[in-house]
């Protein structure tokens, strides 16, 4: 993989093609790099005692997620098919993920009274009810 040129022979995508499919040339290395660190963090924040309280994760998984949604907006690593779907629904599949972090973080550590935590979660469960359907469509129309 050390020459990004060959990274579109049938050789390399027979053994590699499932890690560079969609992604710009340049940008070849996205899935190995940006999201394995990202589920990385992930682990060692929840299978570490990096931070003892379930308060204090939520916060770190809160900027986690939103460090991870604006990489992926400063660079939009897919390609540019059906103009930039790929990158459309990456988008949404992390603002959905961010906003359900920041969502349980202000209920957990808020201590919401009952109408107020209902509204939260109501919300944070539009939010991923809305990225389905927003993904279901575009497979649909695909």
């Amino acid at each position: 993989l050390k020459n990004k040129h060959g990274l579109y022979t049938p050789q390399t995508q027979k053994v590699f093609g499932y890690l560079v499919q969609g992604l710009e040339s340049e940008f070849w290395w996205w899935e190995l790099v940006v999201k394995r660190l990202d589920i990385l963090v992930v682990a060692i924040i929840a299978y570490t005692p990096i931070v003892y309280d379930v308060r204090g994760k939520l916060v770190l998984y809160g900027i986690v997620s939103t460090c991870a949604l604006v990489v992926h907006v400063q660079y939009q690593p897919f390609d540019d098919r059906q103009a930039g779907l790929l990158d459309r629904v990456e988008l949404r599949a992390l603002q959905a993920r961010a906003f359900t972090f920041w969502a349980l973080t202000c209920l957990f550590i808020f201590e919401a009274i009952p109408k107020v935590a209902k509204a939260i979660a109501g919300v944070m469960l539009a939010s991923n009810a809305i990225f389905i359907a927003i993904a279901l469509f575009y497979i649909a129309v695909q």
